[in-house]
């Protein structure tokens, strides 16, 4: 199982992120949505914004569903028999930097996530493989720009339609000045990429929930089991218990143990 993977890798199993669990998505990001809704469209920059980290994309150099190309389809950005790609450094240096205008990401100058609902249209580009930015983009309001790296989520396939709530680009085989071109799509459509951006947050707000995470979990594992040849049984693993049995324990001890108390009582997300 993963949180990621290409086509490559078909018979990898995919699993929610551990980031909606870590960073309280439900109650952080969801839960921000009316704020976010504050900020009326129209003042919004009509700016592509975005903040990063210096991760790079890790690939199989056999896999020609993540190569990725440079600035007119120069094969120049990927090194170590490409395998590493530093694509959010190049998009930096060879896009953003050039079009300062209008386009404002960077890896250096921190900013919080709320400042981010402040600009039209919102970066998304990957990091080792996928970024978690991205659930975090979508109940913004704003039009959310995603890199296609060839990596996709549990969600991705199913949920994610670029033109309907999310903007691609630099896909496989083009390069990172294709965002140019998307850019002046959005600025000559503004109402159809307003829409856009409402139906990403729809699809968060309806999706993306603990509730839909823990959906697809129960389906994920349901349907495995009926793959298995055999019946699993707790015989081989004399130290397991039962899931409902540790939580229904652990739950008892909360009005005698301070601790326990003070983990129920924060918000939990799967």
């Amino acid at each position: 199982m993963g949180i990621s993977k290409s086509d490559y890798w078909p018979d990898l199993l995919l699993i929610p992120n551990f980031h909606f669990h870590s960073k309280q998505y439900d109650n952080v990001s969801l839960g921000a949505i009316p704020q976010y809704a504050s900020i009326p469209w129209d003042e919004r920059k009509e700016v592509l914004f975005g903040r990063f980290s210096g991760y790079e994309m890790h690939r199989m150099n056999q896999d020609p569903s993540t190569m990725k190309l440079g600035i007119n389809g120069k094969p120049n950005v990927c090194r170590d028999e490409d395998t590493f790609c530093p694509t959010r450094k190049y998009f930096v240096e060879h896009v953003a930097k050039k079009n300062s205008r209008r386009i404002d990401v960077s890896l250096n100058v921190k900013r919080p996530l709320k400042y981010h609902a402040n600009f039209k249209y919102l970066a998304n580009l990957e990091g080792q493989g996928i970024s978690s930015r991205l659930e975090q983009l979508l109940p913004m309001g704003s039009l959310v720009f995603k890199e296609a790296s060839g990596y996709y989520a549990y969600y991705y396939k199913t949920l994610l339609q670029p033109g309907v709530n999310i903007v691609e680009f630099w896909s496989s085989g083009s390069g990172p000045e294709d965002v140019l071109k998307q850019l002046n799509w959005a600025h000559a459509n503004d109402n159809k990429a307003r829409l856009i951006a409402a139906a990403g947050v729809k699809t968060a707000a309806t999706y993306l929930t603990a509730n839909g995470r823990s959906c697809y979990w129960y389906r994920l594992l349901h349907g495995l089991s009926k793959t298995l040849a055999y019946t699993p049984s707790l015989e081989q693993w004399p130290q397991a218990q039962p899931l409902r049995k540790v939580v229904t324990e652990f739950l008892a001890r909360q009005d005698d143990d301070p601790w326990v108390k003070s983990v129920v009582e924060k918000p939990w997300a799967p």
